[in-house]
């Protein structure tokens, strides 16, 4: 009797880590136009209207995503902020990560927007959500697909790139 390997397409090994990035992009993406939707299409930091920047509005992370992945997908650590590839341009997002002075005026920014004990209530928040896993990425997903629907029909959703 001849043994031979049997491929199952659907049971081929993945890389989850590509799959998980991908999936967190695409959730990403739709947070970002929502919270267009919701709260206009300027950096909540310095004010500028996206008309007036050379890149897309990009999303700024108040605690880093790096250090708080729970609170990657969460809105409340999200602003909409100003950003350049090119760090000698100024903007809010490159300011942040620059340091110094820039990062004090950005901060004193986000406790107006955010209230002067944001930082505790993020960190609160940030041991309540659960991981991101692949099953919770999922139904960050979801829930923001069904809601950019009800965007779409309320509140212009699609035209706010």
């Amino acid at each position: 009797m001849c043994k031979t390997k049997r491929v199952d397409k659907t049971m081929k090994k993945i890389n989850p880590k590509s799959d998980k990035m991908k999936l967190i992009t695409k959730c990403e993406s739709l947070l970002r136009k929502e919270l267009i939707a919701e709260r206009g299409n300027r950096c909540e930091i310095c004010g500028k209207p996206r008309e007036r920047l050379y890149y897309p509005l990009s999303l700024f992370h108040i605690l880093p995503k790096s250090r708080y992945p729970r609170l990657r997908l969460y809105k409340g650590n999200l602003l909409l902020a100003c950003w350049s590839k090119e760090y000698y341009m100024p903007c809010c997002h490159n300011l942040w990560h620059a340091g110094g002075e820039s990062k004090k005026f950005i901060e004193e920014k986000i406790k107006e927007l955010k209230g002067e004990d944001y930082e505790k209530e993020l960190l609160l928040r940030a041991k309540t959500i659960p991981k991101l896993d692949m099953f919770q990425i999922n139904l960050i997903y979801e829930s923001l697909k069904n809601r950019k629907e009800e965007y779409g029909k309320n509140n212009h959703y699609s035209k706010t790139v």
